[in-house]
């Protein structure tokens, strides 16, 4: 009178999580960071995260590891720092329209303590979107909800 085992192997073990290892049916993010702030990279990611938001990051330091990962990766959204110490101004636009495959990738320029007038001023220049560094849930939240599936 033997007993069949042959049921047991699909339920739940006690004390772990199924959920996690079902892979997640939400789409991940892909965000290129232009930034040298690497604090500044951090609390953006904590915030994505934070909202359940699946992210994969990269964070270019210069301009040649900018076009490098422009070339060499896919991104659903630039986030770079402003003012920026590798472009000047607009220049990350201009850069990232002459580059077809890219032209249309959405830029969002972070700042601490950006007035209006420049944050029109990119926006008229093709910027998605340019928020101060201490509103990031908003710009983050925004722009997420933007990105197809």
């Amino acid at each position: 009178m033997g007993t069949s085992h042959a049921n047991t192997s699909r339920l739940p073990v006690p004390g772990t999580n199924d959920r996690a290892r079902r892979p997640s049916k939400r789409p991940v993010l892909r965000v290129l960071f232009l930034h040298q702030d690497p604090a500044r990279v951090a609390a953006c990611l904590k915030e994505l995260r934070r909202v359940q938001v699946a992210v994969r990051s990269d964070v270019a330091g210069t301009a040649a590891q900018f076009a490098d990962r422009l070339q060499s990766q896919t991104y659903d959204l630039v986030v770079a720092e402003y003012p920026n110490p590798i472009y000047a101004g607009t220049q990350v636009l201009q850069h990232l329209r002459r580059i077809h495959s890219v032209s249309h990738m959405p830029v969002i320029f972070l700042a601490n303590k950006l007035g209006r007038e420049a944050g029109a001023e990119l926006i008229s220049k093709g910027a998605a979107d340019c928020l101060d560094i201490e509103h990031l849930g908003h710009l983050l939240i925004g722009h997420v909800l933007k990105i197809p599936e």
